[in-house]
């Protein structure tokens, strides 16, 4: 268990790592881009995650795939598609191994299950009294 954490940090690590060097190697010819971390770790949730975490490829594949496939102005079933062929495309981005594809569906259905559970999760919290403690986000 112990080693899926450090792995979780190593990822994260290698990743902001390139992205720093990348960031400063533009600031130095002159360019700005934006960040590409913000601290996902800290995320209170999975969908905070994700606009957290790698924000560059997330936002192209929002912008370039999740969008175009008519992004979250459809049908529910539609939607879920939507999201489970975006996750199943950034698996295949980063290798194309059938781990990454688990990995994908895996993160797609997180996603799928959270969206779609947020109203009960906030009814939850406000029976039990703790919707606004400190970390919780609605």
């Amino acid at each position: 268990m112990l080693a899926t954490y450090f792995f979780a940090f190593q990822i994260y690590a290698d990743i902001a790592g390139y992205s720093a060097i990348a960031i400063s190697s533009a600031k130095i010819m002159g360019f700005d881009l934006m960040e590409n971390f913000h601290y996902p770790y800290l995320a209170a949730s999975v969908s905070e995650f994700w606009k957290r975490w790698h924000i560059l490829l997330s936002t192209w594949f929002r912008d370039y795939v999740y969008k175009p496939l008519g992004g979250n102005r459809v049908s529910k079933s539609r939607w879920i598609y939507n999201i489970m062929a975006v996750f199943l495309i950034s698996g295949m981005w980063h290798g194309v191994n059938w781990t990454f594809l688990v990995w994908g569906a895996i993160h797609g259905l997180y996603l799928i299950i959270y969206m779609r559970t947020k109203k009960l999760q906030a009814k939850i919290l406000n029976i039990i009294g703790i919707e606004n403690s400190p970390g919780l986000k609605k």
